[in-house]
């Protein structure tokens, strides 16, 4: 009975002595979370959702889904050709020669402009595109750079060409866009996919 008892006390006195550490350990993990969640609360997010956490993160730049509706407010002016034209949302545009043109955009109002994005496509030649884009605004008529950019298609990789500048334009009436389809010479035909400004 002596050596049960014995037995019986050191047995409790272990119990003790792990529920003691379990608790510790315990308290250090709850710790732990805790800084976690403070952690994650500094930056907006919540530790149960880390897609929030991320969305949060795209918001801080809401330019890039403020895209101007240009529909109602852009004419569509090509130089060398006569009248007026509209980007079709699906095909864009297409000259209906081979060789350089000239597109205008004027917009029926002054528009300040921070972001210009221009996507131009090509599935059928190998060719060496270059375009200078230009911008007018209602204190001058005279047009002003803004960029000039090369890109080669190849209908084996290179078949789109998506190009987007942050700009600092204020009073905008007018973009001007001339692309050369080759600056090597060949037959081609210049064409616009689509124009988006913010």
């Amino acid at each position: 009975p002596l050596t049960s008892m014995k037995i019986l006390r050191n047995f409790r006195m272990l119990l003790f002595s792990f529920s003691s550490e379990l608790q510790v350990m315990v308290d250090i993990g709850m710790k732990c979370l805790h800084n976690s969640v403070s952690i994650l609360n500094l930056f907006g997010g919540n530790p149960m959702d880390t897609q929030k956490v991320h969305q949060d993160h795209v918001d801080i730049f809401p330019s890039k889904k403020s895209w101007i509706n240009l529909e109602s407010i852009m004419q569509v002016q090509v130089i060398s050709e006569v009248g007026a034209y509209a980007l079709d949302p699906i095909s864009g545009w297409r000259a209906g020669h081979p060789g350089k043109q000239t597109l205008r955009f004027i917009f029926k109002e002054p528009l300040k402009l921070r972001r210009i994005r221009l996507v131009f496509e090509e599935t059928e030649l190998e060719r060496a595109q270059q375009f200078l884009l230009r911008w007018s605004s209602k204190s001058t008529d005279s047009y002003q750079d803004i960029i000039t950019q090369q890109y080669n298609f190849s209908p084996s990789g290179s078949i789109c060409e998506e190009e987007e500048y942050e700009v600092d334009l204020d009073g905008a009436v007018s973009l001007e866009l001339q692309i050369d389809p080759d600056i090597h010479g060949s037959e081609a035909f210049a064409s616009l996919k689509q124009i988006q400004l913010a």
